[in-house]
């Protein structure tokens, strides 16, 4: 679940408003292993709109990345626009 939310801040942070995401969901594809040691996990998330929709929203789609791998799959969000 933390690996979402890191996943869906890529896009509260680009929108500025957490209330601008009307949708989100993911599959989750692979665990995230995190090591017992000083340097713990890196998720790397990327994201882009994929489609413009009605009403003033877009589709983004997001990719999470961790050791190489995708951990998310179908992650996207709808976001109203301002």
């Amino acid at each position: 679940m933390f690996t979402m939310a890191e996943a869906i801040r890529v896009v509260t942070d680009w929108t500025g408003d957490p209330g601008a995401v009307v949708e989100y969901g993911v599959r989750f594809t692979k665990p995230v292993v995190v090591p017992d040691d000083d340097k713990g996990a890196v998720i790397e998330v990327s994201g882009k709109v994929a489609a413009k929709l009605d009403d003033n929203t877009v589709r983004v789609d997001l990719t999470a990345t961790s050791a190489g791998q995708k951990v998310l799959g179908m992650s996207r969000a709808v976001v109203r626009l301002a």
